[in-house]
């Protein structure tokens, strides 16, 4: 009988109502946020511009890249995604040893959808020592479009298992 009333419990409450509100959410509202990257873009852009275009770091360079390509992804921007692109082609230009450098370029490249480009940028990066589970996972998307999707879906079934993060597991999701 108890197990019938717990049953009955369940399914006089029935499942949450989704999807939630955003009252519900504890996240950051979004036009707050796109604010926080366009303030970060500026200052990033601020700074490329005092060093006359020519970075004493490319850390902050590649995430310069990574900011234009977030927005890219958020906003639908194609301008975005052309900046990042060309950010991470200095990069290399600057560092061509860099395996960071030939990772975000290999990013940008798949976004145009040049796989046999990005391909041997991450082949590049492998070889420059860029760490192999970053170089699998960047494989992973460009397999996906390209086709290749039981291939995609065991890199991502691997890196979800062996790191559990909320990206790799919806990456293979």
């Amino acid at each position: 009988a108890a197990g019938s009333a717990a049953a009955g419990a369940a399914v006089a409450h029935g499942p949450a109502p989704m999807p939630a509100t955003m009252a519900e959410l504890p996240t950051t509202d979004a036009a707050i946020a796109l604010g926080n990257v366009d303030a970060q873009l500026l200052g990033y852009e601020e700074a490329l511009k005092r060093t006359a275009g020519t970075p004493d770091s490319l850390d902050w360079l590649l995430r310069l890249a990574g900011l234009y390509d977030a927005r890219g992804q958020a906003l639908g921007r194609i301008a975005d995604y052309e900046r990042a692109a060309a950010l991470a082609d200095e990069a290399v230009r600057l560092l061509p040893h860099s395996g960071d450098a030939l990772l975000a370029r290999a990013a940008a490249r798949a976004r145009f959808h040049r796989f046999v480009e990005a391909g041997a940028d991450l082949d590049a990066a492998a070889a420059r020592g860029a760490p192999p589970d970053r170089v699998a996972g960047a494989r992973a998307a460009p397999l996906s479009a390209a086709g290749h999707e039981p291939e995609a879906l065991a890199i991502r079934a691997r890196l979800a298992a062996a790191h559990p993060t909320l990206g790799t597991l919806a990456a293979q999701a």
